[in-house]
């Protein structure tokens, strides 16, 4: 599919399309007027066919979820490949994973479960590929559940909430999570912030796999900073009900990954840029063979770590 407007499930919604652009581009502004004022709807909200062509373009764009956000392959992306920092360390690599918090908007009675650090949220978890498109996105928890929760979730959901995974292959997650079958966490209790190695060289193999990590890792983060920053009504207070606000962060996600795929010299992304297969299928497993696997890929991380650090020290 080259183009939205050559597809057929689209062109009838053209007007309609519009319509939502326009809303969810212009709204925010609309609503930072209102919060001083006794209005409680968007004057371009208060039109009822212009709400349902924003419903009906709103379904619409999620119904094409499968084809604009699509899982990892297998194989190892352009941009680790080019990289020798990170190639052939992270060659299995298939994205990367992390979660953000995105402002919600739900009755009173519902705030304790929705309350996360900056008020009321939902808990959005998203894999990337290393050019910041969308390879997966979650959205609709509570801004109170912990990272882990929505992961062990979204191994558990029905396609097309499932994340993929591929046997062999992993996704680079923060200390939040642990490092496990198919997720490779970084050192605890060891440097790994990109600003604790400024101006200052990795003393072991643990601070060097650390750095390059989250050097790699943070394309998540800026993904998530791009996205916020292109579409902002997902930064204002919302009056949707809240499946809707849930469906806006998933059409969201579809629209960035489109102008990613159309216009790589997008300007926002061009900002975001300048800042630095076989299926494995769910089965119940004893503690004592999780607890192994999880071992072999400690292990795993170990030895990248040292032969990353090996290179690197015969360079020095």
């Amino acid at each position: 599919m080259d183009s939205w407007a050559l597809d057929e499930r689209v062109r009838p919604l053209a007007p309609a399309f519009a319509t939502f652009v326009v809303i969810v581009a212009v709204l925010f502004e609309e609503l930072h007027i209102l919060r001083t004022s006794r209005c409680l709807i968007p004057s371009l909200f208060r039109d009822l066919p212009r709400k349902r062509y924003f419903n009906n373009v709103l379904r619409a764009l999620c119904a094409l979820r499968d084809d604009y956000v699509q899982p990892p392959n297998g194989t190892c992306h352009p941009e680790i490949e080019t990289n020798p920092n990170w190639y052939p360390f992270f060659k299995d690599c298939i994205g990367l994973l992390d979660g953000t918090h995105i402002d919600a908007s739900v009755p009173i009675h519902e705030l304790p479960h929705f309350r996360g650090r900056k008020g009321p949220t939902q808990n959005i978890l998203a894999g990337v590929n290393p050019d910041l498109r969308f390879t997966y996105v979650l959205a609709g928890w509570e801004g109170s559940a912990n990272d882990f929760t929505v992961l062990r979730d979204a191994l558990s959901q029905p396609q097309p909430e499932y994340l993929k995974l591929i046997e062999g292959k992993y996704y680079l997650v923060d200390a939040g999570y642990t490092t496990m079958n198919s997720f490779i966490a970084l050192y605890r209790g060891v440097k790994y912030h990109l600003k604790e190695h400024n101006g200052r060289v990795p003393l072991n193999h643990k601070e060097l796999f650390n750095l390059r990590h989250s050097m790699l890792r943070s394309r998540v983060e800026r993904a998530f900073a791009i996205l916020k920053n292109r579409f902002k009504i997902l930064t204002s207070h919302h009056f949707f009900p809240y499946k809707t606000q849930v469906l806006l962060v998933i059409a969201c996600c579809i629209i960035h990954n489109y102008i990613s795929g159309i216009d790589p010299n997008d300007q926002i992304l061009r900002n975001g840029n300048m800042q630095e297969e076989h299926l494995v299928l769910s089965q119940s497993r004893s503690q004592r063979d999780q607890r192994e696997e999880n071992r072999q890929w400690v292990e795993l991380r170990d030895n990248i770590a040292i032969e990353m650090w090996h290179q690197y020290s015969s360079r020095t």
